[in-house]
């Protein structure tokens, strides 16, 4: 699972962000897209198929690191299931107002936590969602993926499955996972082109499911003594 590179409503922290399908990425939202390109293609990453929500940033991260990685861009197979949540009415709103302490939103947050959804409709007119209802929407996603009970073992060998998708998607997956807290999501960092990474094993009963990897891995994005994290392949 990777979150998009940073995009233009990531720069504007005074409103309300959302689902936002419309937001491009930044130039340093396209760098980081093209260093995790350059780590997959050095790390012989070979990814079996290849995902993106409809969002512009996450569609344009995953061009962008497919380039880098020498992969076609025609691979990459738009699943608008893996979108980012819904914020309903509250998108584009004063980030202050919506969550003041003691407001309507910050009480409903403490009394429902991942099961509170925004109420109305975006800008772009999708009804809000709370982070259940996204981490049903991805599950369903997910398991259309998975070999099907009692499928032979040409049908069971793993797969590399890329998905570039977004940061409340992901945690909100995430927290049914690994049967977290109710407030998982306030307690994870996702960075921007960071890779989350889990393995379904198919077997059955408690030895079977989905195992955690890594989660917010980005050191493609970090640097050592003003070093690059990469030098070039010969």
């Amino acid at each position: 699972l990777i979150r998009h590179g940073e995009s233009q409503a990531n720069t504007n922290l005074h409103v309300v962000g959302g689902r936002d399908v419309g937001t491009p990425l930044t130039e340093k939202g396209e760098r980081q897209a093209h260093q995790l390109g350059r780590r997959f293609h050095q790390e012989f990453l070979n990814a079996d198929a290849i995902y993106s929500s409809h969002a512009v940033r996450a569609k344009r991260t995953a061009e962008i690191a497919c380039q880098a990685m020498g992969v076609s861009i025609d691979r990459i197979q738009v699943a608008p299931d893996v979108v980012e949540f819904s914020q309903g009415s509250l998108e584009k709103q004063s980030r202050a107002e919506v969550y003041r302490t003691g407001g309507p939103v910050d009480r409903a947050l403490a009394k429902h936590s991942m099961f509170f959804r925004p109420p109305g409709y975006s800008p772009d007119g999708d009804r809000g969602e709370s982070q259940h209802d996204v981490d049903l929407r991805l599950s369903a996603f997910f398991e259309k993926l998975l070999p099907p009970q009692g499928a032979g073992a040409e049908q069971r060998f793993q797969k590399t499955v890329l998905v570039f998708t977004h940061g409340v998607a992901i945690k909100s997956f995430l927290r049914g996972v690994l049967g977290a807290k109710l407030n998982f999501a306030q307690t994870v960092q996702i960075d921007h082109t960071s890779v989350t990474e889990l393995l379904y094993q198919p077997k059955p009963g408690c030895f079977g499911g989905w195992n955690l990897i890594r989660v917010n891995d980005s050191a493609h994005t970090f640097k050592v003594d003003d070093t690059p994290y990469f030098v070039e392949l010969p």
